[in-house]
């Protein structure tokens, strides 16, 4: 009879969880033991805090010379380019380093109306996609101006949820539940009770459950909302207007790429609602809801 074992550790900035299904402790936590050390490698080769991780080395060198990346880089950059354009250049790595800093709290932004989430002194032109150069014949990388920097983000946990799926799958395990800081979550195969693993969404800013609830197999989910922690500090950044979405709501999306979870998840809440479906079309299999809070401080729904 199958049991289940139970997993917990602390990286990519956030508690993550998994819980195996299995009828071998032993090799359950050797199994969740392997998981562990992808997920960081994954924080420790792309944390661009990390003077040593290959991000820190592209930030640094890549506006005076090209730097060459290895097969792994080279493919995530690439992805990361495909997700701008699927986006409408909304998702753009280029802005987290340039906007990090200057998080503000919701009543700071209500209170300056010209504030647009800039550094002092920072130009706007060091922020955009289309700003970086990737050479095919060598596997290089090049920013076309002085001071751009890139943070892979949200897109760094959903890939190495990506891989963990991977290796839970080569070493035979049909299902397992895998949360990442409880924002991103994947559910293979199926509850021991049930034909799948459900998840109840809340609404992130009042931690009130709505009615919704996402059945999940061998799919993931993601939720990212425009404001974070204490206060309502807002973080989400719009890449086109030059400024921070100044909004209470969130968006979760399930897909069966923990990446493609994680794109979504932010750029829909930058995005108009009349690009939200056009975004969402280029997407299979994808499905999301938006939670915004009415007049009676009561959670709404919206299907995407």
């Amino acid at each position: 009879m199958s049991d289940y074992y139970h997993h917990r550790f602390y990286a990519l900035g956030t508690r993550i969880e998994f819980i195996i299904i299995h009828d071998s402790y032993q090799d359950a936590r050797q199994i969740c033991e392997d998981a562990e050390r992808i997920v960081s490698k994954i924080e420790r080769e792309f944390n661009c805090n990390d003077p040593e991780s290959i991000i820190a080395e592209i930030n640094k060198n890549a506006a005076s010379k090209p730097v060459h990346l290895n097969d792994e880089t080279w493919y995530i950059m690439n992805e990361c380019m495909h997700y701008h354009d699927l986006t409408n250049e909304i998702f753009d790595v280029t802005v987290y380093p340039q906007t990090r800093p200057q998080k503000r709290m919701q009543s700071d932004v209500e209170r300056d109306t010209a504030f647009t989430g800039l550094a002092d002194g920072t130009p706007a032109e060091v922020i955009g996609m289309k700003r970086v150069t990737l050479h095919e014949e060598d596997h290089t990388i090049f920013f076309n101006k002085p001071g751009m920097a890139i943070d892979l983000g949200g897109y760094g946990k959903g890939y190495a949820m990506r891989l963990v799926n991977n290796n839970l799958k080569a070493a035979g395990i049909d299902n397992a539940f895998l949360s990442f800081g409880e924002s991103s979550i994947m559910g293979l195969g199926r509850h021991p009770h049930g034909d799948c693993w459900k998840v109840r969404i809340n609404a992130l800013y009042s931690f009130v459950p709505t009615d919704h609830v996402f059945e999940l197999k061998d799919q993931s989910i993601s939720s990212s909302a425009s404001f974070e922690g204490e206060g309502n500090m807002i973080h989400i950044f719009d890449p086109r207007e030059m400024k921070f979405i100044n909004e209470r709501k969130q968006v979760t999306v399930r897909c069966h790429d923990p990446v493609a979870a994680e794109v979504l998840s932010t750029s829909l809440i930058a995005a108009q609602d009349d690009e939200q479906k056009e975004i969402m079309s280029r997407f299979i299999d994808c499905d999301a809801v938006e939670i915004s809070i009415d007049e009676n401080d009561s959670p709404r729904v919206k299907h995407i």
